[in-house]
């Protein structure tokens, strides 16, 4: 019997050293995966700040304006790309000073509705062809109309009338603006 015992004790020992011996293996891989993400963590933190510093986007927020020379700019874009009345929403956000700079960004969202593919590029070319400050920052296009269901026609101011399907584009623009803060508290 005392054989039996001592025999059923070195076993658990064993076993017991076999499994120490893997949860210690499982440590240490976690473990260096651990370390693995955290220099990645340190590479991206640092690519990050890189990325903030060299793009001069420290923003600062201001109250916003409404521009009338905006407006006039974004209509007359309309007109000559034939969609002077699927420009439906014109929704400047706040000015913000772009930092260290005398310059401030408004973020203006447009909304057209009913307008082709052809009318949006035209209408986007037109604005950045005339203004430099005026850039396009983001653009969604809502689907057409499925197949089967009446989809309404695309007016054009021209002679020659537009062809493709029509589209809802939500439309994000920058406007940049001179704004010297020099003399603000």
């Amino acid at each position: 019997m005392h054989s039996q015992l001592t025999k059923l004790l070195i076993l658990l020992l064993i076993a017991a050293g076999a499994a120490t011996g893997f949860a210690y293996s499982r440590l240490q891989t976690a473990r260096d995966h651990a370390d693995m993400r955290q220099n990645d963590l340190a590479v991206c933190l640092k690519d990050l700040s890189e990325i903030a510093s060299n793009s001069g986007q420290g923003i600062v927020v201001r109250a916003g304006v409404d521009d009338p020379e905006l407006n006039r700019r974004l209509r007359s874009a309309a007109t000559i790309a034939g969609v002077p009345n699927e420009l439906v929403s014109i929704d400047p956000g706040p000015a913000r000073q772009v930092r260290d700079t005398d310059y401030d960004e408004t973020v203006v969202y447009l909304r057209l509705d009913n307008v082709t593919l052809r009318q949006l590029v035209t209408f986007l070319h037109q604005l950045s062809s005339r203004d430099k400050a005026l850039r396009t920052k983001s653009l969604q296009l809502a689907p057409p109309a499925p197949t089967g269901i009446a989809r309404p026609q695309v007016a054009t101011t021209g002679a020659k009338p537009e062809s493709g399907e029509p589209w809802t584009a939500d439309v994000t623009l920058a406007y940049l603006s001179y704004s010297p803060h020099g003399n603000k508290p």
